[in-house]
């Protein structure tokens, strides 16, 4: 397998999947901010920062030298365009740290795509590269304006079908129950990683947070996250989102983060 084509596309997995399987293998924190202009356009990014033990931990597991970054910017933006997105950028501020950004532009109800939440209404889908992972809805008679971000295994599988099948295979020997749809819990799931990986990188993956902050384009009026371990703060008009990772790794349901401004 070469070693540059799987950094990329796994950079890919982080960008599109939107929240925190950002790092399945690396097991950080990964950050996802997204800003709603006034126009229902949409600016995000992605950034990521891998700690020393992980960084071994995946230098030892792929055979990487220590002279080769992590991540390769040069292809990891190419990766990201051939993949049909638009107004990307790639940056590394170190060997072992990456923020990925695009923007999506609005959308116009009458051309838009829509698709369906948990709670049985329907909103744009922002993203046709990866269907259902980003919802708008804008009404001035019912509820406002809506933004939903999704991470459910079927956003995700949309992301496998677009890797080459050898990046696919690789990303399949990390067990992540809510890529593999094995019933686990975020503990035994953690206690897996433990006997594939060793205890340090488990203690590290159980420690992670996924972090989604919001900046609506007007005040926050309510903030929710759908899994019961996660929690919402909102003040004026930013929404921070938080959940660990493991139960996010672990959950074979759909994870809807909402913001009503």
């Amino acid at each position: 397998m070469d070693l540059m084509k799987t950094h990329s596309v796994r950079t890919i997995f982080l960008c599109l999947a939107l929240a925190a399987c950002i790092c399945l293998f690396t097991a950080c924190s990964p950050v996802l901010k997204v800003a709603v202009a006034t126009d229902g356009s949409i600016t995000y990014s992605v950034e990521s920062s891998v700690s020393p033990l992980i960084e071994d931990t995946v230098r030892s597991f792929t055979g990487a030298g220590e002279e080769l970054p992590l991540f390769n910017k040069a292809q990891i933006l190419q990766a990201l365009k051939s993949a049909g997105l638009s107004f990307v950028g790639v940056e590394t501020p170190s060997t072992s740290s990456l923020i990925v950004s695009a923007r999506i532009e609005a959308v116009s109800p009458q051309t838009a795509p829509v698709m369906k939440l948990s709670d049985g209404s329907v909103c744009q889908d922002m993203v046709q590269q990866v269907s259902g992972a980003i919802g708008y809805f804008h009404s001035s008679e019912v509820g406002g304006r809506k933004l939903v971000l999704t991470i459910s295994p079927q956003v995700l599988q949309q992301v496998m079908d677009i890797m080459p099948l050898e990046t696919a295979e690789y990303l399949d020997l990390l067990s992540a129950p809510i890529l593999t749809g094995e019933q686990l819990s975020a503990s035994e799931y953690t206690d897996l990683i433990s006997i594939v990986y060793g205890g340090s990188v488990a203690q590290e993956l159980e420690s992670a947070k996924v972090k989604i902050l919001v900046t609506a384009p007007s005040a926050v009026q309510s903030a929710s996250v759908s899994h019961a371990a996660g929690t919402a703060h909102t003040q004026g008009r930013y929404v921070e989102f938080t959940l660990g990772l493991p139960e996010l790794l672990s959950n074979l349901g759909r994870i809807e983060f909402t913001v009503v401004y």
